[in-house]
């Protein structure tokens, strides 16, 4: 079977969980002796704009199309004629039998149509918000707080705080570097990315910001947005596997048919986070109380400070808290979140490699997920339950799903330092409740059995040879 799997990231440049996800199945579907191929996005400033360059990763077959976000509309954000014609040309090369998307965030809807032309078989694993959300796929406002319910009234005053696009100038620099490029082979964006520095900090926006013609078009253009790819989905894809039962759930009552829709849920590494003996912990050792994931604001990192800082300094000195991941991508808030962490010494590292994750989640008797958002099933929970590790995570969304209380650890009520600080007090003043918990999932399988359950679902549409 040829199979091309696309998405808005993969590595090595990006290495999130969705990312992860895809090249985890890509690697186990090539394992089962099926051609893979992968497409999916990535920003050159040293390239240039809107070409399709050609490598392999790994022994797959890798397309990557060069978006540097030089839009002139707000519509390029999701409906992208030249996107559209490279992702054809990759089509033409591959010619597969199941196109399987993970996201679409970078590309175009336009690939919808065209990988149903191509393909007998179109799947989309959603992982997130993005085809009712144009900020990130989020369900947050630009004011931070959560989105239960989409009101493209409300998006208007969003979106124009979204940053969509590369401004004027970094267009024509970003244009000179990729035409010097094109003709001496000479790729200087990693030099111009250090030049430019860090973003500068910026005021928290809020509604009142936006002129309201500005946000009348905005939405305007959120609930095309939303019509178009809803359409455009429903009437492309045959099967929508979603990794949770709350992301099916919601996808659900955004439009997407229900008996299109199932559950698949995620794979994990079970050579790499094997199960390990923990430690006892009544021996007067500090318990390791770890946070890991990108650190930016929807993920909560500064909500774990907050409050590890609400309890007594006698109670803090029987754990150590330790915050990893990517720092890149909000300087500004990250360099605040490292003040007020050194303050109570907290440790606050860079990303780790794949290898590092297994060993710290090894070392760590409490792993907290304070997300901000309704996040889904992060992949970091699932390898967590593997190794046995117990989780304090938000109340909301997959998570709140996968982690079943006083099993595999507790809920917390989303974005409540105080109660999130009681629950850590509770684990530390008593960490014998930590012995008594179980960590599992019935779900927990290992990337190749992941890959058979997508397979299954691939050969049934394809022998049923059916369209919506």
């Amino acid at each position: 079977m040829r199979i091309l799997l696309v998405s808005h990231l993969f590595p090595p440049s990006h290495s999130a969980g969705v990312e992860v996800f895809a090249s985890e199945l890509a690697l186990a579907l090539l394992e089962a002796g099926h051609e893979v191929f992968v497409l999916h996005t990535n920003k050159r400033v040293g390239r240039r704009d809107l070409q399709l360059l050609r490598r392999t990763w790994r022994g797959l077959g890798v397309f990557e199309i060069v978006n540097n976000l030089f839009h002139e509309d707000f519509e390029a954000t999701w409906n992208h004629p030249a996107i559209d014609a490279l992702f054809e040309e990759a089509l033409a090369e591959v010619r597969p039998d199941v196109v399987h998307f993970h996201h679409l965030m970078y590309l175009s809807v336009g690939c919808l149509p065209l990988a149903r032309a191509y393909a007998r078989a179109v799947l989309f694993t959603p992982h997130d918000f993005y085809l009712e959300c144009a900020a990130m796929g989020q369900l947050v406002h630009a004011d931070g707080s959560v989105c239960h319910t989409v009101d493209t009234r409300r998006c208007g005053t969003c979106l124009p705080h979204y940053r969509w696009n590369q401004g004027p100038w970094q267009r024509r620099v970003g244009k000179a570097l990729g035409a010097l490029h094109s003709v001496a082979r000479i790729d200087l964006g990693p030099l111009a990315k250090r030049l430019a520095g860090s973003p500068k900090a910026t005021a928290t926006p809020t509604p009142g910001d936006v002129e309201p013609a500005q946000a009348e078009r905005f939405e305007r253009l959120a609930r095309e947005r939303r019509t178009g790819l809803l359409e455009a989905v429903v009437h492309n894809v045959d099967r929508f596997l979603c990794p949770s039962q709350f992301l099916a759930q919601r996808m659900q009552r955004f439009g997407l048919p229900a008996e299109r829709t199932f559950l698949c849920p995620t794979g994990v590494d079970l050579d790499q986070f094997q199960p390990v003996e923990r430690p006892e912990r009544l021996r007067g050792a500090p318990l390791q109380i770890t946070f890991l994931g990108t650190m930016i604001p929807i993920k909560g990192p500064h909500l774990l400070v907050e409050a590890w800082a609400q309890l007594p300094a006698a109670l803090r000195s029987r754990g150590e808290l330790s915050l990893c991941g990517p720092l890149q991508h909000a300087p500004a808030y990250v360099e605040a979140l490292k003040d007020a962490a050194s303050e109570l010494y907290v440790e606050v590292t860079g990303r780790l490699s794949r290898e590092q994750v297994a060993a710290k989640l090894a070392a760590t008797d409490l792993l907290v997920m304070p997300s901000m958002w309704f996040e889904n099933r992060p992949l970091i929970l699932h390898e967590a339950l593997a190794l046995g590790v117990p989780c304090l995570v938000s109340d909301q969304g997959g998570m709140a799903e996968l982690i079943v209380e006083g099993r595999d650890g507790w809920h917390f009520p989303m974005g409540d330092a105080a109660a999130l600080a009681k629950r850590l007090g509770e684990v530390l003043a008593h960490p014998e409740t930590l012995e008594a918990l179980e960590p599992t999932s019935p779900d927990l399988c290992s990337w190749a059995e992941a890959a058979e359950r997508f397979v299954a679902h691939y050969e049934e549409v394809l022998r049923a040879g059916l369209r919506p």
